[in-house]
């Protein structure tokens, strides 16, 4: 029990006290009447005191229904800022392997894909081979927060679609680079613009510790 509600009930006591010592003992109300009086106003205290009850309670669970929104509302900035911090270097990683691959001066290359997962192998004369692993960016923990945002109704889904999107159209592009051998050597500049767009956003709300809306 708060503080707010002891407040409340020993002002009820008190008023419930004042007003039966007035009956009995101070008004100038006939003996016959006294306890008639009485009961009437404990017939009305009664009403009152049921009205503010209720009153008390919706105000409460207001209060705490607000602090549960607030919570979740946490709890989805949070994971969203470490999602964030994790695609970055997701991007950092493929951004890095771009470069490595299309500069390399042998084009003698091999793609071997496992699902979301790509093995190259490059040979090179007279060296070994040089091997390069290219995993599409995963947004499985993305899409549970927007589930969990929408059914939150807060503002953070529009911000956590937008990346998802971005994600997806990224996976894309990676896709189109890795379709063959002959593509794979090939400078993929819309790849790398849009790989640093979105680098751009997650540094945005990395760095202010809060999700844009």
């Amino acid at each position: 029990m708060n503080r707010s509600w002891l407040l409340y009930i020993a002002l009820g006591v008190a008023i419930f006290v004042a007003i039966t010592y007035a009956i009995f003992f101070y008004w100038n109300i006939d003996n016959n009447n006294k306890w008639s009086t009485f009961f009437s106003f404990i017939s009305a205290f009664s009403i009152f005191a049921t009205i503010g009850v209720y009153l008390l309670q919706r105000k409460d669970n207001k209060n705490a229904e607000k602090e549960l929104t607030n919570k979740k509302n946490k709890s989805i900035s949070d994971v969203l800022i470490l999602e964030c911090r994790r695609i970055s270097d997701d991007l950092k990683y493929i951004k890095k392997m771009h470069e490595h691959i299309t500069k390399q001066k042998s084009k003698d290359g091999t793609i071997d894909r496992n699902g979301d997962y790509t093995h190259i192998t490059i040979a090179r004369p007279n060296k070994s081979p040089l091997n390069f692993y290219i995993l599409k960016i995963n947004y499985d923990t993305l899409n549970n927060l927007l589930i969990l945002s929408i059914n939150s109704d807060n503002y953070y889904s529009e911000t956590i679609y937008s990346i998802i999107y971005s994600i997806v159209f990224i996976n894309e592009k990676i896709e189109s680079w890795l379709v063959d051998e002959n593509s794979l050597f090939r400078e993929r500049v819309d790849l790398i613009h849009s790989i640093i767009e979105l680098e751009e956003d997650m540094l945005k709300i990395t760095s202010n510790n809060h999700p844009l809306h």
